[in-house]
Formats: C-alpha cells, structure tokens, sequence
C-alpha cells in the first residue's frame, strides 16, 4: 500500500490512515443567502441576521449575511436571482410571490388562478434549481399579513397561494425546508412593524430577524455539529482521506447523491491529477486512481456537491 501524508492548513497529520478532519463550527462567507423581493431588500433584515449570528458566535467578525433580494421582484426575478448567486449558498432564507398577487384573480379565488398557479409552477422551479445547486437547507417566510384595506385584494391571493407553498416547502427533502409563519412574530404590532401596510419599520425588520433567528437555533438549522455538517457544507461532509492500492480515497458522508471531484496541483499551479466519480446517500469511499505523481507538495481541492475541502498533501 503506498501512503501519502497529508499537511493540512493547520500542521502535517500523521500518514497512512484515514484522518478526521475539522468540523465546521461557524457560518462561513457566502454560506447564507438572504433572497427575495422589497420585504428584505428595503429592510434592515440582513444587518440584523448577522448581527444576531455573530453574538452567538455562528459568525466571524467579517462574515456577513448575503442578501440578493430585489425590490419589485416577481417569483421568475427571484428565481433568477438565485440562479445568479455564485457561490450558490448552503443555508437560504427567501419568501416569494408577493408582487405576482396584486392582480384580482375575481371573485371566487382558487390556486387555478392565472397570476397564483403561474407563481406556484415559478416556486417548484425554485425548489429544482436549489436541489440541483446544493443548497442543503431553506427557510421560506409565509408573509405577514398585508396590514390596511388598501391591500384586501393582496391578502385574499395570499390566502390562497401560501397554503399551497407551504406544502411545496413540507413536501421538498432536498432541499430540507421550514417553513415560519411571520403572522405571529406581527400579530399585535402591525401598527409598529410597518408604515405602509406590507414593508417592515426598522422595529419590524428587528423582529422578524429576530423571529428567524430563534427558529434557526430551535430547529439546528445550521447544523454545524461535528455529526452534522462536518468539514464541508451541503450535499455531503468530508470525513477523512487516504492512499490505498494505488488510489486516492476520500471518506464521505452524503444526505443525498452527489458527484466528488478531486484536483491535485502543484506549487506552482499546475494541475497534476484530476477525477471525477458519483456516490449515493450515506458513508461512502470514492476512489481516484492516481498515475505515477513526482515526490513534493500539492494542493487537494476536492468537492461533493456543495462541499468543499482543501489540504496540502506531501508525497514522499
């Protein structure tokens, strides 16, 4: 069996077996995405999400929640704003459809309404592009309710489209969604959470953040434990590595399949050694056949879905 010790970013490990690798105790840059319409993008939400994440130590002090949210933005704008996020997030926080009910859908309203089952076909895509992206976890925001009689015909579509997300959020495994209700964070306080009927004061911002804030903590959201998300985030979790007949094995434990990439570069930046292989759900090895690579020190740069791992190997 031929071995390669590993250096890690922190000190050389010990070669010839499978290393543990560090877990992933904080939110890292990029991790969380705030996306949506004018309900984030005009309010203080993402200031006071990573306010909140760095108090409790979820964040360092120059990670900051990414928002992507767009004033007037429709469920197909929302959806393509996340389509336009690189890196694609782990962790997202988004709402959606707001802006596609302000049209009557008549008397009688059922979720067969032209402008709400347009914005449900729209949200099941959403789902899609995150399943394929690697977003590993979601939270979407059922509005609170539009809040004056300006707005009866807004509430009556909502009342018809959000039941119908909230099953499309329960019924998606990956990614894994909750759903919060910010009715309740608002019940009472209408008049000071917002000035306009639909838009957070800066009092209301505060409280829904801090209303997904509590949710995130009391449901493990972030999953940042050594049995959670590991040294990776996303699809699967980094486990350890190591040289055997002849092949190069990273040890994974994956929530769903995914497809593992490695690369070994020199010092220089030259590409040495590339693969590419799929694995199913659960603990898994995928091996990477190596040609003869020369003595030195390389850079490994491996991914399985949205995780990632990086460490310097030395071959003797």
């Amino acid at each position: 069996m031929r071995i390669i010790s590993v250096l890690s970013l922190s000190g050389l490990l010990v070669a010839g077996a499978s290393w543990p690798l560090q877990a992933q105790t904080k939110i890292k840059a990029d991790d969380l995405v705030l996306n949506g319409e004018s309900f984030f993008a005009l309010a203080n939400i993402a200031a006071e999400l990573t306010r909140l994440a760095r108090a409790d130590g979820y964040m360092d002090a120059s990670v900051s929640v990414h928002q992507i949210a767009v004033s007037g933005a429709v469920m197909t704008g929302i959806l393509s704003q996340y389509k336009n996020c690189t890196p694609k997030p782990t962790f997202m926080i988004t709402d959606g459809g707001g802006n596609d009910l302000m049209g009557s859908c008549g008397s009688t309203i059922t979720p067969d309404c032209a402008e709400i089952k347009s914005a449900l076909n729209t949200v099941q895509q959403y789902f899609t592009e995150m399943k394929n992206s690697g977003t590993k976890r979601v939270i979407w925001m059922r509005y609170a309710d539009p809040y004056g009689s300006n707005w009866a015909t807004l509430k009556a579509n909502q009342d018809v489209y959000n039941p119908e997300v909230e099953k499309i959020c329960k019924a998606s495994e990956t990614p894994k969604c909750y759903w919060i209700d910010m009715r309740t964070t608002w019940e009472g306080h209408y008049a000071e959470y917002t000035s306009d009927g639909i838009h957070p004061t800066t009092a209301g911002g505060t409280a829904t953040a801090e209303a997904f804030w509590k949710f995130a903590k009391d449901n493990n959201f972030f999953d940042l434990s050594a049995t959670g998300l590991n040294a990776g985030t996303g699809a699967g979790a980094f486990q350890g590595q190591r040289i055997a007949n002849g092949s190069l094995e990273l040890s994974l434990s994956l929530d769903h399949p995914a497809a593992v990439s490695v690369r070994l570069t020199s010092l220089s930046g030259r590409t040495v050694m590339t693969g590419a292989t799929q694995a199913e759900t659960g603990a898994r090895i995928a091996r990477f056949p190596l040609a003869a690579i020369p003595a030195g020190i390389y850079r490994l740069d491996a991914q399985a879905g949205s995780a990632h791992h990086r460490a310097s190997l030395l071959v003797p």
